[in-house]
């Protein structure tokens, strides 16, 4: 019977929002268009490559004002060019300064990089890094932040206790780079006090995880996060 529990147990934690994978963000964008914020609305995408979120980001939210952090700076000129609203050259983390930023292409500026060590091999590229707090502070109030750092998600959280406090809604992706950061869910969920988190599902609704036992919550594959202010 181990083939089909196999495949059962495949299609069952993609149906809560695990192992689900679009390279087209489908599931993103269905959220987006759901999702609910004032006119004029402050979006931070923290990660932001190239824009791809941002992008879709941008047709949900015309008016929006999207800050773009990418400090990669070959994928950060292309983040430029497509004059998606404010593109930062730096990334976030708990402290502002300087941070190795691991890229897996070997020239460097692909769609995959991380601050932890181990995580992905290739370029090594000096990055800058600012906090959210010290980015925000005179930003008022934040309708939604969105973070993929692969595995970096805790820090730059904890660099913005301040600014989370005044930030509506929260997307984060959570998958297997979190083994080698040593974050597991329960600690992203200390991290975001006063919010209540769900699992984005492939339809754009959310899966509340808010009495999921740990084994559920603990799914070290790709997923997005969704934490919404109670």
């Amino acid at each position: 019977m181990q083939p089909f529990n196999q495949l059962m147990f495949r299609l069952a934690i993609s149906g809560m929002g695990a192992n689900n994978y679009d390279g087209a963000n489908r599931d993103e964008e269905r959220f987006l268009r759901k999702l609910k914020l004032r006119p004029r609305s402050i979006i931070l995408d923290v990660g932001a490559n190239e824009g791809q979120w941002a992008t879709i980001a941008r047709k949900s939210f015309p008016d929006a004002i999207i800050h773009s952090f990418e400090p990669n700076p070959v994928t950060f000129n292309r983040l430029k060019s497509k004059n998606l609203g404010i593109a930062i050259p730096m990334g976030c983390a708990d402290k502002p300064g300087t941070l190795t930023l691991y890229d897996s292409s070997p020239d460097a500026g692909s769609g995959l990089a991380s601050f932890v060590p181990g995580v992905i091999a290739g370029a090594e590229i000096q990055a800058q890094v600012t906090t959210l707090d010290d980015y925000c502070r005179d930003l008022g109030d934040i309708g939604l932040l969105k973070i993929d750092v692969e595995g970096y998600e805790a820090k730059v959280l904890a660099g913005g206790q301040e600014t989370l406090k005044r930030t509506h809604v929260v997307q984060l992706e959570f998958n297997e780079m979190n083994l080698a950061s040593h974050t597991n869910f329960n600690e992203i969920a200390t991290l975001l006090p006063g919010f209540r988190l769900h699992r984005l599902l492939y339809n754009g609704d959310l899966l509340s995880l808010a009495d999921a036992p740990d084994y559920r919550r603990n799914l070290f594959v790709y997923q997005n996060l969704v934490a919404v202010r109670s």
